[in-house]
């Protein structure tokens, strides 16, 4: 009942192929209507796939059914008001896009092991680039430069871009090891306090309160 009234548009496993046959030589417009088909017609459209075809028609299919497999990722993306060339102001908005994220990260303890970023032109071209992150960390300071990076390997055409959007992905706890052999890093400890600083007056003020120039 479910299957009956649906157009052959939304029938699975026939292909653009055969759709156009039982659309112009035999006029089948409707899932019913292969339904009422006998085995020796559709031998004839489909072959092998006759039975299959015939059991799917009237709403038989054994194929299990498993949910999608979710992996956790932290995302942001911007719309641009207009197409945008101009590096400077699109690094810009990458920036506010990466501090968004880590923002988010810092809250749920988690570090990522992967990173991503489209940009979507005028002309609806959309491009994509992933990278894997050696080092785990939420800090934008430290996640900034690799999708700064990526913006670059990315954005190879002069074309306006739309839309942005940066992705942080295979998330996990941070290690709480230390190193040791690496020595403790004064300018690191600094960046820490300030964007600490930076969560506290946005919590409290919004995030709009304060921020970097360069995502101005």
């Amino acid at each position: 009942a479910f299957m009956a009234p649906l157009k052959i548009d939304f029938f699975p496993g026939i292909g653009h192929v055969r759709r156009r046959v039982l659309l112009e030589e035999l006029n089948i417009t409707l899932v019913r209507e292969i339904a009422a088909l006998d085995m020796g017609n559709l031998k004839m459209i489909f072959g092998r796939q006759a039975w299959v075809i015939h059991q799917r028609a009237v709403g038989i299919d054994p194929t299990p059914v498993h949910p999608p497999a979710s992996k956790p990722a932290v995302s942001e993306a911007a719309t641009l008001s207009n197409d945008e060339n101009d590096d400077r102001k699109l690094l810009g908005v990458i920036s506010s896009l990466v501090e968004k994220c880590s923002g988010r990260l810092r809250v749920r303890g988690l570090v990522p092991g992967g990173a991503g970023l489209t940009l979507r032109y005028s002309d609806r071209a959309e491009v994509t680039r992933r990278v894997s992150l050696a080092r785990g960390s939420f800090w934008d300071f430290d996640l900034y430069p690799i999708l700064e990076r990526l913006f670059f390997k990315a954005c190879q055409r002069r074309t306006g871009i739309r839309f942005i959007r940066v992705w942080f992905q295979d998330l996990s706890s941070p290690s709480s090891q230390l190193s040791l052999f690496s020595p403790p890093d004064p300018a690191g400890k600094k960046k820490t306090r300030v964007t600490r600083a930076l969560d506290i007056i946005r919590q409290r003020h919004g995030y709009g309160a304060i921020g970097y120039g360069r995502a101005a």
